[in-house]
């Protein structure tokens, strides 16, 4: 006797055993809809659990191609098919040759500020995500949150070993600080923003100093109006038009804990602004002093 037949009989008919069976089969959810699950936020606090979202969905060409950058540039390594992260034991640059990162609302001035300060200690000039992996990011920026997040975190990693490898000063338009700033700032829960935590990666480079520009919201959008509409990611939308999401991450760029920040009112003339910075540059670095 066939022995599908044989367990429909042991069903009082036909009906009761396609019920059974649809009891018996458990959903079988996306990837996108397990890992949303699996985290309280969209921050990662290590190479690994950025690493652990991300191999969960390198069966796209993209992903796949991304991760093989990675363990090509040292980043990453694999060890029986499997992507893995390599450690590293270096938590920060000397103060010979400091690591320095501009953070900032966009409309703030960072990335001129970034080429002056570059200009004046002759800096190795950087940004996230890096060159290399950042063709990529069209394609991170339609994915789901947890993945996006994933990309912009395995990024800091890769900066952050660019870092090391750089024997000279390095000024870095935006780090971890805007990655954890804008996964968290989306969220309304006040709850959420209360207890999140903020403690700086324990595998992750610390800057020796971070510059944080802050412009009044009118100097900001004056600043800011001729590129409104070359803007062209969602995040720099809601930035533009969203005060509570632009309050939600300046909170967040203040609370994080870790790597010394210093705060600057770019309110004030270019001039004023360079000077302020300039000075606690070489009071922080006596050695860049020109």
């Amino acid at each position: 006797m066939d022995r599908t037949f044989s367990h429909i009989l042991l069903f009082k008919s036909f009906g009761d055993w396609v019920d059974w069976v649809k009891a018996s089969v458990k959903p079988v959810k996306p990837y996108n809809i397990m890992i949303k699950k699996t985290m309280s936020s969209s921050i990662y606090y290590s190479l690994e659990s950025a690493l652990t979202t991300l191999v969960q969905v390198q069966q796209d060409p993209e992903v796949h191609k991304l991760l093989d950058i990675c363990k090509k540039d040292g980043v990453l390594k694999e060890f029986e098919g499997r992507y893995l992260p390599v450690e590293t034991s270096h938590k920060s640059k000397p103060a010979s040759a400091p690591f320095i990162v501009i953070e900032g609302l966009d409309g703030t001035g960072k990335t001129t500020i970034s080429a002056k300060v570059q200009q004046r200690y002759r800096m190795c000039a950087m940004q996230t995500p890096p060159a290399k992996i950042a063709h990529f990011r069209d394609f991170f920026d339609n994915q789901s949150e947890t993945v996006k997040r994933a990309y912009y975190s395995l990024g800091n990693y890769v900066a952050a070993n660019n870092v090391l490898k750089c024997t000279e000063p390095v000024i870095m338009d935006r780090f971890w600080h805007s990655t954890a700033a804008y996964a968290i700032g989306r969220t309304a829960d006040e709850e959420i923003l209360k207890n999140v935590n903020l403690d700086w990666p324990h595998d992750l480079l610390k800057p020796n100093l971070v510059l944080f520009l802050l412009a009044s919201e009118q100097e900001r959008v004056r600043r800011h109006a001729t590129r409104l509409l070359q803007t062209n990611t969602p995040e720099e939308q809601s930035l533009a038009k969203d005060q509570a999401f632009r309050d939600r991450i300046v909170d967040v760029y203040r609370r994080i804990k870790g790597p010394q920040i210093f705060e600057v009112n770019a309110d004030a003339s270019m001039e004023e602004v360079e000077n302020r910075l300039f000075e606690k540059i070489e009071t922080t670095f006596p050695a860049l002093r020109p």
